[in-house]
């Protein structure tokens, strides 16, 4: 009999910044981004302000992309970045129309709920800058 990892051990206690955003918004900000991303440095730039994350990635053979989609946010401002692929497989699974981003801080893992399902919740790691 194999023992499962201990996944409790890396969710979050508490969290610093919630962001409340639209599922379709998001997924096509990010498959945008992901086209600059793949011939780059493979890592996306989320930058969470008042009412709008930014979306950016940089290549120096195909320049710079930035995506900007509303949000409702509480807590601090925060600029995290990940493997935009990660976020897509997170995302891609949930069948909701808003979904919740929970963070602690740019190097603590994000967790990710669909807003009125209980229950579910999709964890991907930032990578550093």
């Amino acid at each position: 009999e194999e023992n499962f990892p201990d996944y409790k051990r890396v969710l979050p206690k508490a969290f610093k910044t919630r962001v409340v955003l639209n599922l379709d918004d998001f997924s096509e900000a990010l498959k945008r981004v992901m086209i600059i991303a793949k011939r780059g440095n493979e890592k996306v730039q989320l930058k969470i302000t008042d009412d709008v994350m930014e979306l950016t990635s940089q290549s120096s053979d195909f320049g710079e992309v930035v995506e900007s989609i509303p949000i409702t946010k509480d807590g601090e401002d925060l600029i995290v970045n990940f493997n935009p692929k990660f976020l897509n497989e997170a995302v891609r699974h949930i069948d909701e129309k808003e979904i919740e981003f929970n963070f602690v801080d740019n190097l603590s893992p994000l967790q990710i709920n669909p807003r009125n399902v209980e229950g579910y919740m999709y964890i991907v790691l930032p990578v550093r800058a």
